[in-house]
This record gives C-alpha cells, structure tokens and sequence, in this order.
C-alpha cells in the first residue's frame, strides 16, 4: 500500500540521475513540506533628515529557505541508510533543481547546499525508516517547466 502524504511528485537532481522524493514506497514528503512559499527582497533604501521615514529606491528578490521534509523507508536498517544517503548527497551538491509536478501544474527552483537534520530515532529503526528535515536556499527565480 502506497505511503503517499501529498499528492504532488517531487524530484532532485541527484548524482545517479533524478531521485523521486515522494514515490509513495521508500520515499514519502512530510506535510510540512511545500505549505509556504516565501518571497524575501533585498532593498536599497534612501532616507535623510527632512523626510519622515525611507524610501525604498531599487529592491530585488532575495534568495529564501524553503523546508523539505522527506520519510526514508528501508526493506531493512541498511537499505533504510543507503537511501538516506543518497537523499542527503542530493540535497549537499552546490547546485541541483527542485522540480515540483502538482498535474498539469509543473515548476521548478535552482537550489544550493541544504543544510539539514535527520531523525532515526529508536521508533523509526524499528520501522526501518527515517526523518530528514532540510532547509533548501533556492534561487527566487521560478523555472517554468
């Protein structure tokens, strides 16, 4: 039975090729990941001792943190490993796409090294699966697809 949480298909340059990060069998997105979209700008602002107040002059978009919350699932605690592995390479290369597939709705972002957080705690190796949390800097730039 398949594990999907969000009906979406989400997809990393990896490495070895493109790596499906909700294939609903080893590979499952959190429910946090994807719920906000954050736009950040980079502002140059004039002010001086006459006028209240700054005034924005030239703002650009900023770079910004999106969360990608992925379940890694395992046959068995070194199968569950290799495949948090290869998740983690994916999300550590200096530039990769994340491409984001909701139908008939296809986008994706130029993204850089995430950091991130993996959980395997006692109850998850005893279902031979794990939590990695990353916060993914993408380029404010939407690639149309």
């Amino acid at each position: 039975m398949p594990r999907k949480s969000l009906e979406v298909s989400c997809r990393i340059t990896a490495p070895g090729g493109e790596l499906e990060l909700n294939d609903g069998q080893h590979y499952v997105l959190g429910a946090d990941t994807g719920g906000v979209r954050q736009v950040q700008w980079r502002r140059q602002e004039a002010s001086n001792s006459l006028v209240p107040g700054t005034f924005t002059v030239n703002a650009v978009q900023e770079n910004v943190n999106e969360v990608v919350s992925v379940y890694i699932y395992g046959s068995d605690n070194g199968d569950m490993r290799r495949r948090l592995t290869l998740v983690t390479e994916a999300f550590s290369q200096h530039a990769y796409t994340l491409t984001w597939d909701y139908g008939e709705d296809v986008y994706a972002w130029y993204c850089q090294y995430a950091d991130h957080s993996i959980d395997t705690r006692k109850e998850f190796q005893h279902a031979r699966m794990a939590l990695a949390t990353f916060q993914v800097p993408r380029y404010p730039a939407l690639i149309r697809v």
